[in-house]
């Protein structure tokens, strides 16, 4: 079974009990051959793509991510998106978004397509970010000013990606948090959650400093009038303890597909904390 199978198929089998897998299925396949296939066609070379599978902790959704060097213009994904959304009220969306991406100076882009209750798809430009560019993009964020205030008490943490949904107005930023020793690196990333959500408890914090990493990537997202998601990414956490940060959380965590997730697929997993609307939530990517 080749890498494309593998990944399909890994897809289809976490979700099988999902209540809506049909329609997913549908939209996977879909996303197969409009978008997955149409990628490959597109790049000078197969590695310059990179994909990558994340499970949600209540089992739920799933997340395919294609990160791709070297390709700005993103036209070919009209199709898709022609598919699954309202084109006479939202096109004006899909090309303001387009016009970002194929603009900017970033060598990396990602595409990604999210499977479950909901279904999303959006893209993402990966550039470090100068406090003129992230101002200008803070400006539709209804938080502006906490979030301004945050980077200033925190030494101007460096903004390295920021991502948009074709499906509703969403954008999420991603800050990568290196430039200190590891414990001050973690209170940094907290201090987000304090800022735009509420403080974690002692007990999270100490299982989320488990992760052996000196550096963390943290990240909110928001709508319009919203801040809907703060998340704290982490490398180098062990399946045992990432078990222990799910046995904390406050929305239903499947420890049985959690753990058929880490021993199946092979390679080390990214886990994301997060703090949404819904409650805690967990998520473990791995690359394909």
């Amino acid at each position: 079974m080749n890498s494309t199978e593998k990944l399909f198929t890994a897809v289809k089998l976490f979700l099988e009990d999902s209540p809506n897998s049909k329609k997913l299925y549908e939209v996977l396949d879909v996303w197969e051959f409009e978008v997955y296939n149409v990628i490959f066609q597109n790049v000078v070379q197969e590695d310059d793509v990179s994909t990558f599978l994340c499970m949600e902790s209540t089992g739920l959704a799933m997340t395919i991510r294609h990160e791709i060097d070297g390709l700005r213009n993103i036209q070919f994904l009209r199709a898709f998106y022609n598919m699954y959304t309202e084109m006479n009220s939202a096109l004006d969306q899909f090309n303001q978004i387009s016009e970002i991406i194929e603009t900017s100076t970033a060598l990396t882009i990602s595409i990604y397509l999210v499977l479950g209750p909901e279904i999303d798809f959006g893209v993402s430009f990966h550039q470090p970010l100068s406090s003129k560019q992230l101002s200008g993009y803070l400006n539709t964020c209804p938080e502006q000013d906490a979030v301004e205030r945050w980077l200033y008490e925190n030494n101007n943490p460096i903004a390295t990606a920021i991502s948009f949904s074709f499906m509703k107005t969403w954008q999420e930023m991603t800050f990568y948090i290196f430039d200190e020793e590891r414990d001050a690196n973690f209170k940094r990333a907290f201090s987000l959650f304090d800022c735009l959500g509420i403080p974690l408890t002692k007990e999270l914090i100490s299982k989320l400093k488990l992760s052996k990493a000196d550096e963390n990537n943290c990240r909110f997202s928001y709508t319009d009038d919203m801040v809907e998601t703060i998340s704290l990414e982490m490398r180098k956490v062990e399946p045992k303890h990432a078990l222990e940060i799910g046995d904390c959380l406050d929305t239903d965590f499947n420890r049985r597909k959690w753990i058929d997730f880490q021993r199946t697929l092979e390679g080390e997993k990214l886990i994301t904390f997060s703090l949404t609307k819904d409650g805690y939530l967990m998520y473990q990517t791995v690359h394909f």
